[in-house]
């Protein structure tokens, strides 16, 4: 994926506090395509019960690693999304899917898969790579031929990308409710290189929060945030 390391600890972090996640109320966390652990620990080491869902064994051993080193204990399933519902179980409270759908075979049957995991009012956090972000990243260097692969996404310029509009259609397809929708790396999309370091990290990181929530410009991030919900039976029938 492309977003950093502290921008998905902070959409990680934001989805627990709506959970109401803390030492006294330890969530159980499924983390599909978590590979080698980096938000597993993380949230393992915060008290949370975590699952990691992967279909690299080799990515999953480099977590048993990480999380003994940590003190911590991390669950591992080696499955694919499709093939976790019958191992894991339906009681998640928090479902993370990062950077998994851009290389999954079915994206509809992925979430169909992560819709079964996760307990009602429980959330779903999805983060995919931006198409628009991509497009114009390659203008900017020349490539109008790899722009327009991209733009039609053939398959040609790399792994699956996602719009606003089509990331969230697929989320409410799949039975979720949409609660926010958010860009990631807005600034580093459009910003020109900058070795350096003229522009001030905080200056980037002030912009970046406010211009994720802007319905103009978050379509344009390297990276796209959905978080979404799972209704109960009585929401879902409501009209």
């Amino acid at each position: 994926m492309q977003e950093t390391a502290t921008e998905v600890h902070e959409v990680v972090t934001d989805a627990v506090a709506r959970l109401g996640g803390g030492p006294a109320r330890p969530l159980r966390v499924v983390d599909v395509g978590g590979g080698t652990g980096g938000q597993a620990v993380a949230l393992a080491e915060q008290g949370h019960a975590v699952v990691v869902v992967d279909p690299s064994a080799d990515a999953l051993a480099t977590l048993g690693r990480r999380a003994r080193s940590a003190g911590v204990e991390v669950e591992t399933v080696q499955a694919r999304a499709t093939e976790m519902v019958g191992v894991v179980g339906p009681d998640a409270d928090l479902v993370l899917c990062h950077g998994l759908l851009e290389v999954v075979d079915d994206v509809e049957q992925t979430l169909a898969s992560l819709h079964q995991v996760l307990r009602p009012q429980g959330l779903l956090s999805v983060v995919v790579a931006g198409r628009p972000a991509a497009v114009l990243a390659r203008l900017r260097a020349g490539d109008v031929e790899g722009a327009t692969a991209v733009l039609a996404g053939d398959g040609r310029s790399g792994p699956r990308r996602f719009d606003a509009a089509e990331l969230t259609g697929l989320v409410r397809g799949a039975g979720f409710r949409l609660e926010q929708l958010d860009g990631l790396r807005i600034a580093a999309a459009l910003l020109p290189a900058d070795p350096d370091g003229a522009v001030g990290r905080r200056t980037v990181t002030a912009f970046e929060r406010a211009a994720a929530a802007d319905e103009t410009l978050r379509v344009l991030g390297s990276s796209l945030h959905a978080l979404a919900s799972r209704p109960d039976a009585a929401q879902s029938q409501a009209p």
